[in-house]
């Protein structure tokens, strides 16, 4: 499905609502791949930034939440940290 601003999704659908495994992709050029529920990012999910950066973790709401791995290809750098509704909370080494 496509949206009139170019924002697009692929995959599951339940009740006219992104539900399961899907693809999303915005205009700017961040991509989403992962698991939705109910409209939102939900579950495990990958984000990349259009400058490399990758978020590649758990989600809840549409928001990073719990533990992931943040990934920046620019300076080599990975690192598991933790997310709480959105906010970063730490580095976990």
């Amino acid at each position: 499905y496509k949206w009139a601003d170019s924002m697009a999704y692929s995959g599951e659908w339940v009740q006219n609502a992104m539900d399961g495994y899907g693809e999303m992709s915005w205009p700017d050029g961040r991509t989403y791949h992962g698991y939705f529920s109910r409209g939102q990012s939900e579950g495990e999910g990958t984000m990349t930034w259009p400058d490399g950066r990758q978020y590649k973790g758990q989600w809840r709401a549409g928001k990073q939440h719990g533990v992931g791995i943040m990934i920046d290809d620019e300076v080599k750098l990975s690192s598991r940290t933790e997310w709480n509704n959105g906010t970063f909370v730490r580095n976990l080494g």
